[in-house]
């Protein structure tokens, strides 16, 4: 119903000179008012003919008698309005000021300013009018805000929003002092806009019990503009349940800015009141909600962690040398040639045990630790004592760096392995595989180094959690990559089973911003008639095996098909866009002329869209893929257009403005009425959000996953489906950079899982052949080394960030056991109590748009340690119950 009043208004507002038609009336067609005259045509061609001309003398008189009519009718009508009616009330603000959302100007009062800015997602208005004299019989059915523009430019629709906290004008013009509203404090240094961490977004646009709509803006003589206010924002001004109204500019993607005469000026901005009824109108149902402040959860008070030994280094003589073993995250990242030992002694200072690598697992998941082999004359094999095998890795330097890092790992194979001789100090990563059938065990396992003439055995210690974790992921590292991430289809389907191996799977997009599909990522698409079908023959041959799990028999999660895959859907297939869409003038005009989308796309789009979807769901249903989720992702963006290169009108991805909102809308709801409700398990509809803070109610009940930026910005209406389980709720962002301590990417999964989110996104992960030296934080796998070959090979950052995400999988299936009403506040008292165990930022609603990696500066390697082991052997301590695990140290 919004759309479709909004492109009434459209065609009723659409300036000054004439238009189309409206639907329904004959194009070329004139219009004055509701009257319609049609042009005549000619009997021969029926093509329409000038109206003076000949016949079209007829049309004259018409329309001078259609003009007389109505200039009679139009004045006897406002004769007895003017009777039946007392003259419009108007009422000047009393207070105003402009809420700013840019980072830099979050703590801004706006209130001394004698213009203030309408401007897209960064500049609001705040109004504030006193309707004490309003008779309190009378209730006013109509109304219009009327503002003084003091620039150029003019909005052409504004929201226009009841706020639901009191706020504090301020007499400032830049950084706030106390006492005005800026962006995050309805009165700064004394009161928050709806409790702690909250900002000016949690109380307007359908947020912290307040109501919404968008409006049509009326340009008007002198200067002014005007839009309609709904009588029940002013029965709420008058009640007292809206402190006032807040403007947005609902058409923020042409970057103009709106300026407007402040109060302070001598043209303030005016409420208009008409048609006074003695029946008050009624209230939306967010009014008449109460609203409710956050309140966030206590932290959970746990008892210390016991501290990791802080100890001397293991320092064994092998070979005139000395070597060390020490956890995954205390590898070496960083090292300097020049400097030798002393500096190779200084970044690899470990905590871990004097003798052994004392490392906590769990069932099911892979203990890792690094060795560092000093340089050595003479080759050296090396070997594994015990139960368990390990597998070998070699940390090569990022030679392009300064000083070089640690990233690429080439993989070695399995334990015994000869290493040649080396001048250079090198790191091995051994990763032992942790079978279900061990929990519960304490094992101790050997590093065995055989020289020409010596043997040197280094001792490990493994305890093991008795918690298997499944062969289906509940933490989801999804690694995003555009395109195939090799052409051969053997070394596309390793790419595969490495993130696999890794409980992580590697998400392509399977199309262009210029909506091109590579041959095999979808089905053929077959034209019948006027109609479409899929053929899935030649997809299913190359990708098959992925859905049913036969390409991953061989890996550690055996036979788990492959977690979620990117359906080819998006605006450029199964139909193209552009012979289906009712727009194709210049981009500048798009926003202020093109019609609403569900007005622009033809019939024929839609029903293939809805079609083909539906006929995907019947060939998983068919093939028995449903293990598989196939996300339905619209990923393209306006701005490729900009450069020629793009399909896309909207942001689809990353949406922004209303517009793009309510696009992504549209597509939403042909995903809705294709498919069933569980249907929708298997083919889910996705969203990525770089701004979640403005989707306000555009989204609710349309889509299944929400990949939010990982800002922690938040706000209550984004989590809200989260948490009554009507949406999953998924974070992305770039990985850490090579030359960031390793624990940072741990840290990343640790707080994407406490804020709420199943999942995590790097947004590119597929490295080119240049990073195997040149250092990528966009690169956690690497295609086959230049020079030696090989497979695909993981990065250090990616192992660390699997550990982690083992670790998080625990702390899932222990909050799954709980019922349902619990388990947002047992992920809540997590989040407290690892940022205190980790020294992170304490988790909070709002921190500014500042990136994941700026939130985990505090994480120390002994505390992540400290905690990895705690939750491995005693999970129900934090999550908040009381059933206490026997840890394996007390055995």
């Amino acid at each position: 119903m919004l759309a479709q009043r909004e492109s009434e208004l459209r065609r009723a507002h659409s300036g000054r000179r004439l238009r189309r038609a409206p639907v329904g009336i004959e194009p070329g067609s004139l219009t004055f008012g509701s009257h319609v005259v049609p042009r005549a045509r000619t009997a021969r061609t029926g093509c329409p003919r000038h109206p003076f001309r000949g016949e079209g003398w007829r049309g004259l008189s018409y329309l001078v008698l259609v003009l007389w009519c109505s200039s009679t009718l139009s004045s006897a009508s406002r004769a007895l309005a003017q009777e039946l009616a007392p003259d419009p009330l108007s009422f000047r603000a009393v207070a105003d000021t402009g809420i700013c959302a840019h980072p830099t100007e979050l703590s801004f009062d706006h209130g001394e300013k004698r213009t203030l800015r309408l401007k897209g997602n960064e500049h609001f208005l705040l109004l504030r009018f006193d309707l004490a004299t309003l008779p309190a019989e009378r209730h006013p059915w109509r109304a219009r805000l009327r503002l003084r523009c003091a620039s150029a430019s003019r909005p052409r629709w504004i929201g226009i929003s009841s706020v639901a906290a009191p706020w504090v004008e301020g007499r400032g013009s830049g950084p706030a002092r106390a006492g005005g509203a800026s962006f995050l404090e309805a009165e700064t240094g004394r009161r928050s806009w709806n409790g702690a961490g909250s900002c000016f977004l949690d109380i307007v646009f359908g947020a912290g019990g307040s109501a919404w709509q968008a409006a049509f803006v009326r340009h008007e003589p002198g200067g002014w503009i005007s839009v309609p206010v709904p009588p029940w924002l002013v029965r709420a001004m008058r009640e007292g349940s809206s402190d006032g109204l807040a403007l947005s500019d609902e058409k923020g993607q042409t970057r103009e800015n709106h300026d407007v005469a402040a109060r302070e000026w001598e043209e303030p901005a005016r409420l208009v009141l008409e048609d006074l009824r003695a029946e008050a109108p009624p209230l939306p149902p967010a009014l008449r909600a109460q609203r409710a402040a956050h309140t966030p959860i206590a932290p959970l008070e746990l008892p210390a962690l016991a501290p990791w030994p802080e100890r001397e280094p293991l320092r064994m003589a092998f070979s005139g040398a000395e070597l060390r073993v020490l956890p995954l995250l205390r590898s070496a990242h960083a090292f300097d040639d020049a400097q030798g030992g002393p500096e190779l002694e200084r970044v690899l200072s470990p905590t871990g045990e004097l003798v052994a690598a004392l490392l906590h697992v769990h069932a099911g998941g892979a203990a890792r630790v690094a060795l560092r082999l000093p340089p050595l004359a003479e080759a050296v094999e090396l070997a594994c004592s015990g139960e368990l095998g390990a597998q070998a890795l070699l940390a090569l330097p990022l030679e392009g760096a300064t000083p070089p890092l640690l990233d690429p790992l080439l993989p070695l194979g399995a334990l015994p392995l000869v290493l040649p001789p080396s001048q250079a100090a090198r790191v091995l990563v051994l990763s032992f595989p942790i079978a279900a059938h061990l929990a519960s065990r304490t094992l101790e396992v050997a590093l065995i180094l055989r020289g020409r003439d010596e043997e040197a055995r280094v001792p490990l210690r493994v305890h093991v959690g008795r918690h298997a974790l499944p062969r289906a992921l509940r933490f989801h590292l999804s690694l995003n990559t555009y395109g195939r991430p090799h052409e051969d289809p053997e070394l596309e389907l390793a790419f595969h089973r490495l993130a696999h191996e890794l409980r992580a799977t590697l998400a392509v997009v399977p199309y262009s911003q210029g909506g091109r599909v590579p041959e095999g990522l979808a089905p053929r698409v077959v034209e019948e008639g006027r109609s479409l079908r899929l053929d899935f023959a030649a997809f299913a041959q190359r990708y098959g095996a992925y859905f049913d799990g036969r390409a991953f028999a061989a890996c550690a999660r055996a036979g788990a098909p492959i977690d979620h895959w990117i359906a080819p859907f998006h605006e450029g297939w199964p139909l193209p866009l552009a012979p289906s869409y009712a727009w194709s003038g210049p981009l500048e005009r798009h926003a202020a002329e093109a019609p609403p989308i569900e007005s622009a796309l033809s019939g024929e789009y839609a029903i293939a869209w809805r079609k083909a979807l539906r006929d995907w769901y019947d060939e998983l249903a068919r093939r028995g893929w449903l293990a598989t989720r196939f996300q339905v992702f619209l990923n393209n963006k306006v701005d490729f257009r900009k450069s020629g290169s793009g399909t896309s009108w909207w942001l689809l991805d990353e949406p922004a403005y209303r517009d793009d909102f309510l696009a992504l809308r549209w597509f939403a709801d042909q995903h809705r009425a294709a498919l069933p409700a569980e249907a929708r398990s298997s083919l889910p509809f996705r969203v990525d959000l770089s701004r979640p803070q403005f989707r306000r109610e555009h989204l609710d009940g349309a889509i299944d996953l929400a990949v939010n930026n990982a800002a922690r910005w938040w706000p209550e209406p984004s989590l809200r489906p989260v948490r009554e389980g009507i949406e999953q709720l998924w974070s992305y962002g770039e990985a850490p950079a090579p030359s960031e301590p390793l624990v940072r990417c741990a840290a990343w999964i640790y707080e994407t899982f406490a804020s709420g989110a199943d999942g995590l996104v790097p947004w590119q992960s597929v490295g080119a052949v240049e990073h195997w030296r040149e250092p990528s934080p966009l690169a956690l796998l690497l295609p086959p080394h230049p020079t030696r070959g090989g497979g695909p090979a993981p990065t250090l950052r990616l192992l660390a960030l699997s550990t982690a995400v083992e670790d998080v999988e625990l702390a899932l299936d222990w909050i799954e056991s709980l019922p349902a009403r619990e388990r947002w506040a047992c992920r809540e008292r997590f989040a407290h109590a690892a940022a205190r165990a980790l020294g992170l930022r304490a988790p909070g609603r709002l921190e500014a748009a500042e990136k994941s990696r700026d939130l985990l500066q505090g994480a120390e390697v002994g505390a992540f340690l400290a905690l990895r082991r705690s939750l491995v052997t005693e999970p129900a301590r934090w999550l908040g119950g009381d059933e206490a695990i026997e840890s394996p140290q007390g055995k």
